[in-house]
């Protein structure tokens, strides 16, 4: 017993010196390169892979090799704390190295400068997650420098994405575009598919942003079909989210679902925490929409508590902006401003502008309910300023409402009807009709997509199958006798026929499939093209609708200039209805006659306002067929001129000309000149109406340029592009 006793006292003390010394090991900073480090804060697979990487870096002589070694355990260790050191660690020791590398071999001196390069991308990597976003530009813009005197081009491409993404943050858009393009040149030269996806995805997102949904579901559309092939379910995960983000704005709740869904049992798989958080906010935005409040709460609550643990800022100031909105419309003011100035703190901090704009906006949104209109207006010009700054229609169109909701309280009339107006037009340039079309059309170009792929492989296949069994053939034909080998022919013969029977049999089977499929799509196309031309229908007449109620109310105001305002208004209403009822006419949805739908428009302003005048009408427009994306814009643009020529222009004449001219230039561009023979435009007036201000906004949309033309009477000269998704 006591020899027993005994033994274990010298079990415990070897255990306990054995654990001292090992920690006194491990905090050794000439063994780990690194400050002292607590093996508390690390897991026993960390220390092994520390110590593992160690001992190959120890018994290596080479300065290259020992850079890769302690790259890779970079790469592998996921303890930021810790690997952030190594980084550190590396980056001097590379830039030692590289400081008297006149006895280096050139081949060393490049890997030198490569994994340097590398280690500022990751610096640039950390200051980034860190929300220190000039600071992560600046060793970005280093670790490219790098990269382009050793012309790595793999990693040129990913440090040029990386720059793209923040200056996308900071609100810098053509700047962003610029990356990602230069980005996905280099991808596409050298065939990186993954790259290639993920920069389809980014410039899917800055046209997202713009309001351009037709163009961000092409891009989306490309990118995740290029990561299902590749099998990249990190950034599958996004590009379903970002889907289910345009779903969710057409009020397309269940495809929205579907798509947030697929994406969190993914993510959860992955355990992809920060995806996870961004999944819950987006569900229960949706469960917030259909008034299921319990449950987007608990939603958001998840979403924030898993944003915290992480640390993602970002996250954290997007779930307290959803918490803020449902606290507010359970009047539980409090709360809801502590939520929203939380997050325009946090925003601030990130330099996330978009961020800014919306908390900007929902805490005007909260004054107004509390009653406190100038704190209100301010809040709500800040998040306005910043929406134009970034050009966001989106955001631009949600601070306008609520200037309006102000401006109305305040009963200053003009600056309501302006804001108004510019929210009007806004939504109207976010298309939400053509957009769902064009979603339904991208989709069934992915699926078809994808069923043509899958046919190719059978194929292929199939192909490969008949190789290996000439191949087999082959082999036998050169051990046997004549006899056996005539036999062993006969029968390979008779499995050959068998396999092109049966080949062939599968390929009718499919080919039968995918007719079957095409059929099944014609018909869904020809239903939504009934259902299209019903939505024109309505929408026609739901304009018609307002038309009269404007017209109704304007006859029981007394102001001249606020009738006159209604008429104004009026008329543009007039123009979108008049090309849904030219997309009735039309058997093609997608296509109208530009010069039919222009002489209509035209000759109907004609009618209404030069009653006592006799106007002559000029149209020279070549045969051109244009969407709707690019005519609402163009026909409106056309509505402000014609107007405000056959209202100032001719007053002291009895008849006057009036002359539109229209011409496809060379590329994908276009010119139009509007011109009349009145009393002309002058140069000395300052110009601000809303007329003048709408004309530059349609102007901008079609990417195009307007110049005055010197000639008698007014002369607008427009150059613009169409904006069709193709």
């Amino acid at each position: 017993m006591k020899n027993s006793f005994r033994n274990k006292i010298l079990l415990v003390l070897i255990a306990f010196f054995g654990v001292q010394l090992y920690a006194q090991n491990y905090a050794d900073k000439k063994y780990y390169l690194i400050d002292s480090l607590s093996l508390n804060e690390l897991s026993s697979s960390e220390i092994k892979l520390i110590d593992s990487s160690l001992i190959s870096f120890y018994n290596t002589k080479q300065d290259t090799t020992k850079a890769k070694i302690i790259n890779k355990l970079i790469v592998y260790l996921p303890n930021e704390k810790v690997w952030s050191k190594y980084n550190n660690w590396l980056y001097e020791f590379t830039a030692k190295k590289l400081a008297d590398s006149s006895q280096l071999h050139p081949k060393e001196k490049r890997l030198l400068i490569n994994i340097k390069a590398l280690v500022l991308n990751t610096k640039g990597y950390m200051y980034n997650e860190r929300s220190e976003k000039d600071k992560a530009l600046v060793f970005y813009s280093e670790s490219l420098e790098l990269l382009k005197k050793i012309k790595d081009k793999d990693n040129t491409a990913a440090v040029l994405n990386n720059i793209g993404a923040i200056n996308r943050k900071k609100g810098k858009i053509a700047l962003a575009l610029s990356y990602y393009q230069r980005s996905l040149k280099i991808r596409q030269t050298i065939n990186d598919k993954k790259g290639i996806a993920y920069v389809f995805n980014n410039i899917g997102l800055i046209h997202r942003n713009n309001g351009d949904d037709v163009k961000a579901l092409e891009y989306y559309f490309k990118s995740l079909s290029i990561l299902e092939e590749i099998n990249d379910k990190h950034g599958e995960v996004a590009l379903l989210n970002n889907l289910g983000g345009i779903y969710q704005s057409q009020g397309d709740y269940l495809q929205a679902i579907k798509y947030f869904k697929k994406s969190l049992n993914i993510k959860e798989v992955l355990g992809d925490k920060k995806g996870i958080a961004i999944s819950l906010n987006r569900l229960g935005f949706i469960h917030y929409i259909k008034g299921d409040t319990v449950i987007a709460l608990a939603n958001y609550n998840k979403s924030l508590v898993i944003s915290s643990a992480i640390s993602d800022k970002e996250g954290i100031a997007k779930s307290l902006s959803f918490l803020g909105k449902l606290f507010l419309d359970k009047k539980d003011i409090g709360k809801a401003l502590e939520c929203f100035k939380k997050s325009l703190e946090i925003n601030k901090e990130i330099q996330n502008k978009e961020g800014v704009a919306i908390a900007f906006n929902n805490i005007a949104s909260l004054y107004i309910e509390h009653n406190n209109v100038l704190k209100a207006k301010t809040s709500a010009l800040r998040s306005l300023n910043i929406a134009q700054e970034l050009r966001y229609p989106l955001r631009i169109k949600n601070a306008a409402a609520t200037l309006n909701k102000i401006y109305v309280i305040e009963r200053n009339w003009k600056k309501a009807y302006e804001m108004k107006s510019l929210s009007v037009v806004i939504q109207d340039s976010l298309r939400s009709i053509e957009t769902e079309k064009n979603a339904s059309k991208q989709q069934s170009k992915y699926e078809i997509g994808k069923k043509e792929q899958e046919i190719t492989l059978l194929s292929t296949r199939n192909k490969v199958l008949l190789k290996e069994k000439e191949l087999q053939k082959l082999k036998l034909s050169k051990n046997r006798t004549r006899i056996i080998l005539i036999s062993i022919a006969l029968v390979l013969a008779l499995i050959l026929s068998a396999v092109i029977h049966s080949g062939n049999k599968r390929k009718k089977i499919i080919y039968e499939l995918l007719k079957k499929q095409k059929e099944e799509i014609t018909i869904k196309n020809d239903e939504k093209t009934a259902m299209l031309k019903e939505i024109h229908h309505r929408v026609k007449n739901n304009l018609q609708v307002v038309i009269s109620l404007l017209r109704l109310q304007a006859s029981k105001v007394e102001d001249e200039k606020v009738v006159e305002m209604f008429k104004n208004t009026q008329k543009r209403i007039f123009s979108m209805a008049l090309l849904h009822e030219s997309l009735l006419q039309e058997y093609d949805l997608e296509l109208i006659n530009v010069r039919e739908h222009f002489k209509r428009l035209s000759e109907n302003l004609i009618n209404s306002y030069a009653v006592d005048k006799k106007i002559k009408l000029e149209i020279d427009i070549e045969e051109i067929d244009l969407g709707m994306q690019t005519l609402t814009p163009l026909g409106l643009i056309i509505n402000e001129v014609i107007t405000n020529s056959l209202k100032y222009a001719f007053n002291e004449m009895k008849q006057g000309e009036i002359s539109i001219a229209m011409k496809r230039l060379q590329g994908e561009k276009f010119e139009i000149k509007i011109t009349d023979n009145g009393s002309g435009y002058s140069k000395n007036i300052e110009h601000n109406g809303m007329g003048t201000k709408l004309v530059s906004i349609f102007v901008k949309q079609l990417n195009g340029s307007l110049e005055f033309l010197e000639q008698k009477g007014t002369a607008y000269k427009i150059i613009f592009e169409e904006i069709e998704c193709t």
